[in-house]
């Protein structure tokens, strides 16, 4: 059975302390090396993955996001992420 959809949890950075969040008491900030994130995008869009979410922590936070998101080939699936805004503004180069 093929995953349509798929979440890849690219960063543990967030400044919020949300109580739902799955992350609510870390002091870790680790992240996924670009490479890594390329590779699982690489075997989700071969699996036939339709949506890759970007999730975190924030991932607004994440360095390289919008290469992240410029690498999913919009042919085979679109991309998106879980967000709470943080960073957000009209100075990000969205494309």
């Amino acid at each position: 059975m093929v995953p349509e959809q798929v979440t890849i949890s690219i960063t543990e950075e967030c400044p919020n302390r949300c109580l739902h969040c799955a992350l609510p008491n870390t002091n870790n900030r680790a992240s996924l090396s670009p490479e890594i994130v390329k590779n699982a995008i690489d075997q989700c869009l071969e699996m036939g993955s339709t949506l890759i979410i970007f999730d975190g922590g924030e991932p607004l936070l994440y360095e390289g996001l919008e290469d992240l998101i410029n690498y999913v080939d919009n042919e085979k699936a679109i991309s998106g992420m879980f967000t709470s805004g943080v960073g957000l503004d009209f100075a990000k180069p969205w494309h």
